[in-house]
């Protein structure tokens, strides 16, 4: 299990949205322990990676690619019914290091 941390204060959500819905769906199938009071979250990076391509197909896209330097992402480029999007991947972490 790999840690991501903290979505709650004193037992309340201070993170919802996307990320919170991404968590539930994750525990749903059995890849994610909560940890409260700060729901600090224990996940299978295997299961993550599962529910995470649900959540993309599920939105409506064809296809996603991610465009790598290393172990940095640079790029991420989605094919949707309306053409290709491209997002850059300053906004994605890696987290699997040292796994």
């Amino acid at each position: 299990m790999t840690p991501v941390s903290v979505f709650a204060k004193d037992n309340n959500l201070v993170i919802g949205g996307i990320p919170w819905e991404f968590v539930q769906r994750l525990e749903s199938m059995g890849g994610a322990f909560i940890e409260w009071p700060k729901a600090n979250i224990d996940f299978d990076i295997e299961l993550y990676k599962l529910c995470c391509q649900r959540m993309v197909l599920a939105a409506g896209a064809a296809a996603a690619q991610s465009i790598a330097e290393g172990r940095n992402v640079q790029d991420i480029d989605v094919e949707t019914l309306v053409g290709t999007v491209r997002k850059l991947g300053a906004i994605i972490q890696e987290y699997s290091r040292g796994i």
